[in-house]
């Protein structure tokens, strides 16, 4: 994970970090940290018409 996406977490994770039943914090950080993270993604592919993989590519 890049500065960016960390920074990204940070700022996003605490309204998603609610603890489902039977669910630890720890649980719920990684949960949440995976939904931020696949929204973030999402966002990318929606704004500049092309997945998130092609434009790892596209860096290197």
């Amino acid at each position: 994970m890049n500065r960016f996406e960390k920074q990204f977490c940070k700022e996003k994770i605490s309204g998603y970090l609610i603890p489902r039943v039977n669910e630890g914090m720890e649980a719920a950080f990684n949960r949440a940290r995976k939904e931020t993270i696949d929204n973030y993604k999402k966002s990318i592919e929606n704004l500049e018409n092309f997945t998130y993989i092609e434009m790892i590519s596209k860096d290197t």
